[in-house]
């Protein structure tokens, strides 16, 4: 049986960013990997819950390190409030 696939819409600035995190977990890694690239430009990352809850994580260590440079910084914090509303740093 497998699990349910999520969908969630990233910009093309987002996607960017998100392929230059290095060290992603196995899952998160996937989904940024595998993402579908839409006519109008942005991209498509499919994946399990649990997979985003590890790209959520991820993405909560590379903001709150301050491991990418600070124009991606802004790119990957807008895109974890949208993944992870609830998240604060």
């Amino acid at each position: 049986m497998s699990e349910k696939q999520e969908k969630f819409v990233v910009t093309r600035k987002e996607y960017a960013a998100l392929s230059h995190i290095r060290g992603l977990a196995q899952d998160a890694h996937f989904i940024v990997m595998c993402a579908k690239l839409q006519e109008n430009g942005t991209w498509v990352l499919e994946g399990t819950e649990e997979a985003f809850d590890q790209l959520s994580s991820d993405l909560s260590d590379e903001i709150y390190h301050r491991l990418s440079p600070a124009p991606q910084l802004r790119s990957l914090e807008k895109l974890h409030s949208r993944l992870s509303p609830d998240c604060e740093f």
